[in-house]
């Protein structure tokens, strides 16, 4: 059969560009890449911290853990050739007290059962020496941790998928995917809502927040389950003066997320956040009610806060799947329809996404 595309990738966040730029190295294949709003990596892949993380939270035998481990290896390659902005700066993970000090030595062994050799333990001289604002007794220095100009790494993915081939349109809305006797059809609308339709041999749904609505009426025709979604939105506040730390400083995760974190960008400035409010709907509004415990949770490890050095920033969306009683991973589930055709979705991409996306790529290529 005769298809418009080899490829349609729905979603045009950091992982989905990473995948149009993967696949598209392969001269036989046609790579299309939509996105429904008007330009990439307007959701999540935007509207998070920008960190190269190392690769220490995750569970052990995760798609998380091996994904960021193998992907920050690749993504710090990738910066160098490409000449994307990043700095390694590193990042202290601080105990407050002898419970945190608990979760520390809990987090240190995990690191270390992931295959993470380069973190160490940072006695208070070394803390005191270091951050000199810094209220902790003990803490775990990770080296390898960076941050990213997140934007100028997208935009070179786009440039080097779309030298390679691939077509990107935005403003673009996939919202049903039907099987075909050997591959897929997909309707939608693009532009001022015009519809379309579009055949391709493999189908792979990057959509991120809307990945389960890309997903819905595939599954029900496949028989499966969607798996469940869980949506935790983030509040960040920026930080008004300059930023008294070099380092990132993390204190010790929290239920659903890494703790009121401190994070600095490229030029130095530095925020706080996020930190995690369950909701049921995609919402990006700013929660200003948040402040009060924003401070509360910074002076443990930085009493020199003032409640009027932080100002309201933005906010972002971690999709998640999250059955009961687990923790959250990422999901690739595929919905095989023939021996050449199939669809490829990717549910609960958060962090660590973005330092995860090349790693997440080449796997996803390899099911192509």
């Amino acid at each position: 059969m005769n298809y418009d595309f080899d490829v349609v990738i729905v979603g045009a966040g950091v992982v989905g560009l990473a995948i149009a730029y993967e696949i598209s190295k392969r001269e036989d294949i046609s790579v299309l890449l939509v996105d429904r709003e008007a330009s990439f990596g307007m959701h999540t892949s935007s509207r998070n911290s920008e960190v190269i993380h190392a690769g220490i939270y995750y569970p052990l035998q995760s798609a998380k853990g091996a994904f960021c481990l193998e992907g920050r290896k690749l993504l710090y390659d990738f910066c160098d050739a490409y000449g994307v902005p990043y700095q390694k700066l590193g990042k202290y993970i601080i105990a407050t007290n002898d419970a945190e000090e608990e979760k520390l030595q809990t987090l240190y062994s995990k690191a270390k059962d992931l295959g993470y050799e380069e973190i160490r333990w940072a006695e208070k001289p070394e803390l005191e020496r270091e951050e000199p604002s810094l209220r902790a007794q003990r803490g775990l220095f990770s080296p390898e941790t960076g941050i990213l100009d997140s934007h100028a790494y997208m935009t070179t993915l786009l440039g080097l998928a779309e030298n390679n081939g691939s077509v990107f349109v935005a403003n673009t809305v996939v919202d049903q995917i039907d099987m075909l006797t050997s591959g897929f059809l997909l309707r939608g609308a693009s532009g001022d809502k015009d519809e379309f339709e579009i055949t391709a041999a493999k189908v792979i749904n990057s959509a991120g927040l809307y990945a389960w609505e890309v997903a819905r009426e595939l599954y029900q025709k496949a028989h499966k389950t969607l798996p469940k979604k869980v949506l935790a939105k983030g509040n960040y506040f920026s930080f008004s003066r300059k930023s008294p730390f070099k380092h990132l400083i993390y204190p010790v995760p929290v239920d659903g997320g890494l703790g009121v974190h401190l994070t600095l960008d490229m030029m130095g400035n530095a925020r706080f956040g996020p930190d995690v409010e369950w909701i049921d709907e995609i919402d990006y509004s700013f929660n200003d009610e948040r402040k009060e415990q924003f401070y509360q949770a910074i002076k443990a490890y930085y009493p020199e806060i003032r409640a009027e050095d932080l100002q309201p920033d933005y906010t972002g969306i971690r999709p998640k799947v999250q059955p009961a009683g687990t923790e959250s991973d990422f999901l690739i589930d595929v919905v095989v329809q023939s021996e050449e055709s199939r669809a490829i979705n990717l549910f609960g991409i958060e962090s660590p996404g973005l330092t995860s996306s090349l790693a997440i790529a080449k796997y996803v290529a390899s099911l192509v």
